[in-house]
């Protein structure tokens, strides 16, 4: 994806919000304060300098999260997967050193979940290692509530689905609400049932969905609303493109 520092923040899924540097969302790990250069004005060589210095943090770091006996700490491949998610470079070496274990605990403690759980989550999604656990808590519970579901039930969607966490309430709600309507859906709550089984749905574009399930029908000589029952049964059509559906009926 395009952005304004010339940097690959990793892979762009569809309907993913653009990412914006950390000084933007919370005021840590300003690249201007101290007299450090800005990201954007950093030489290839500065870049790669800066990696090897959150390598060593990382490194170095050992989060010991009140009531479990086993402290987390980053292996390389672990390592290796935050750098890849170059926005974590917006932040100073020493910043992440003095917020990633913090803001870990206060995850694993506003969300219910064990540190393990939360570990294998933020790697999907390195930036939820420096996003503020208030905004994190404040983005499931305020879903939650708009969706109708218990907070519990909507983190364990985001376990499996961690963009979840950061994405903004009215924008997974508005995709549940008009992919329900576009989809000749009564009742929400059975796309919620089936989204909470293929937590990708919360966070497709209803007008995709739509194209998805509206073509393949077509294509297997169904009516809309039957192969939207079926869909509903079997959540993983709403998310699979027309042409994989009508290959694997013709393979089978």
């Amino acid at each position: 994806m395009e952005n304004r520092t010339g940097i690959d923040y990793g892979p762009y899924i569809e309907g993913e919000p653009e990412v914006t540097p950390p000084e933007e969302q919370d005021g840590e790990g300003r690249l201007e304060v101290g007299g450090l250069t800005p990201l954007k004005d950093l030489t290839p060589a500065e870049l790669t300098q800066r990696q090897k210095e959150i390598t060593q943090v990382l490194q170095e770091t050992s989060i010991q999260v009140p009531g479990y006996a086993e402290p987390i700490t980053f292996s390389q491949e672990d390592i290796d997967t935050i750098i890849t998610f170059k926005c974590i470079l917006w932040y100073r070496p020493e910043t992440l050193r003095e917020i990633i274990p913090p803001r870990f605990i206060a995850n694993v403690a506003n969300l219910g979940v064990s540190p393990k759980e939360w570990m294998k989550a933020a790697l999907k999604r390195p930036q939820l290692f420096y996003q503020l656990p208030e905004t994190i808590d404040k983005n499931i519970t305020e879903a939650a509530a708009l969706l109708g579901l218990e907070k519990e039930d909507y983190v364990r969607a985001g376990l499996r689905n961690s963009s979840l966490f950061y994405r903004s309430p009215e924008t997974i709600n508005r995709n549940i609400t008009e992919t329900a309507n576009l989809l000749g859906i009564e009742d929400k709550r059975d796309y919620i049932k089936a989204a909470l089984r293929a937590p990708s749905l919360f966070c497709q574009l209803p007008i995709t969905v739509n194209k998805n399930i509206t073509e393949s029908a077509v294509l297997l000589g169904l009516e809309k609303e039957d192969y939207v029952k079926a869909a509903l049964r079997a959540p993983s059509l709403f998310y699979q493109s027309p042409e994989t559906i009508n290959r694997n009926i013709t393979e089978s």
